[in-house]
């Protein structure tokens, strides 16, 4: 994945070179009513979920969205931010946004709107979110992720020396 984002110049960095490392996050994205997200999928990541414990590891999926449109964004606490275009949001593909994922590797453009809870039974509910992706974005699978556990698996048994 490409990002265009002009780095700060790097002392030993030739001239017109771009980063090509993920965006700095700018902020979060926190879901609730109303709230709307129209951006570009720019990278994706993994992050420990909030249930995570050792004997039962849980991790979230993270798409960064590079805005089209201004938002509302959490920080940390209770801080919030307002976001400009070209800023990057990180979004948590819950249930309701999980096709997130299939728009990283082309950087495709998308919308999505909360539009409130639904009731799932025995007093449980989920996010209800119109998510809509640019005609033009093409879907493909997710870029990979490459975790400690990922890499170390992945080692074992390769004849490479180190």
């Amino acid at each position: 994945m490409e990002n265009t984002q002009q780095a700060a110049p790097a002392d030993d960095a030739p001239e017109g070179f771009v980063q090509a490392g993920r965006p700095d996050i700018d902020g979060w994205f926190k879901a609730e009513k109303g709230a709307t997200v129209h951006g570009v999928c720019v990278d994706r990541m993994r992050v420990e979920g909030m249930n995570h414990t050792p004997d039962y590891p849980q991790y979230d999926d993270i798409v960064l969205v590079k805005l089209k449109k201004p938002i509302t964004a959490s920080l940390k606490g209770d801080e919030t931010k307002d976001l400009q275009p070209g800023d990057v949001l990180a979004v948590r593909c819950s249930h309701a946004l999980k096709n997130l994922l299939l728009y990283v590797a082309h950087q495709g453009e998308v919308w999505f709107k909360v539009q409130g809870k639904e009731g799932i039974g025995k007093g449980r509910t989920v996010w209800k979110i119109d998510f809509r992706a640019n005609p033009r974005a093409k879907k493909a699978k997710p870029p990979p992720i490459f975790d400690a556990a990922t890499i170390a698996a992945e080692d074992a048994g390769d004849d490479i020396p180190f």
